[in-house]
């Protein structure tokens, strides 16, 4: 009889541990397999974003992410963890997104289309960036930003620093400088930068946040010092180092 009693406490202890287990590792988000390989990866065709053009919406994702996928529902997950919470961020913080993808826009359209007009669900970046160029004017990164909607012809003041790729607009920054000075000298962006005609030109973007110098000037440049020596500034005939940013 003791035996017996033994048996069944015993028996009954695994089928609690054995519960509990199962419990464990239905409430635990890492351990399931809801998502296939290449649900976050945008070059697969299993990637999400299609899922939800698929769907024409985010319904499905709410059965797990929660109503507002701001806090996560059953899953855990917040998609806003990295969908932004839904909105677009003021300029400064969006062109700080831009920035740490090293300004390739091919990673916008990804998710909102080749032509950047929305996609997979995403928003139309055309909407508020009504220039015929889209998110890839010139006054989208650098100039006056305000600019991305009015469709009047951009001056050149419109286009250089201030401000400039982070947004700063102070004289002593080195991406700002003495750039307006030098446009109302009459000079233009080809006057110290090489001439492109396409957005990810390599003499455009490089991926290290730098301007590009045009090669006529590359050696009368020094960053480190902030300083220009070309024939520009001639002191009796010869170049003299000007600083490039406002005290």
């Amino acid at each position: 009889m003791k035996c017996k009693q033994v048996f069944t406490i015993a028996l009954t202890g695994l089928a609690l541990m054995i519960f509990a287990v199962g419990c464990s590792e239905q409430k635990s988000p890492t351990d399931l397999e809801t998502h296939p390989e290449g649900w976050t990866d945008m070059s697969s065709p299993l990637f999400h974003g299609n899922k939800v053009e698929a769907n024409q919406g985010i319904d499905e994702c709410m059965e797990c992410h929660g109503s507002t996928l701001n806090d996560g529902g059953e899953a855990g997950v917040a998609c806003t963890d990295c969908h932004n919470k839904q909105k677009v961020e003021n300029p400064l913080k969006h062109t700080a997104r831009v920035q740490r993808m090293e300004w390739d826009l091919t990673s916008c359209t990804y998710c909102h289309g080749d032509n950047y007009q929305g996609s997979k669900g995403s928003a139309n970046c055309t909407t508020c960036h009504v220039r015929e160029d889209g998110p890839e004017s010139c006054v989208t990164c650098h100039g006056d930003y305000s600019k991305t909607q009015s469709t009047g012809a951009l001056t050149l003041q419109d286009i250089a620093p201030p401000a400039d790729l982070r947004g700063e607009t102070r004289p002593y920054s080195i991406g700002v400088g003495y750039h307006e000075y030098h446009i109302n000298q009459g000079l233009t962006c080809i006057g110290c930068h090489p001439q492109v005609t396409l957005f990810d030109d390599p003499d455009h973007i490089s991926g290290d946040g730098i301007a590009q110098i045009s090669h006529k000037f590359i050696r009368s440049w020094d960053r480190d010092t902030a300083t220009c020596t070309s024939v520009c500034h001639l002191v009796n005939g010869e170049p003299e180092a000007r600083q490039w940013t406002i005290p």
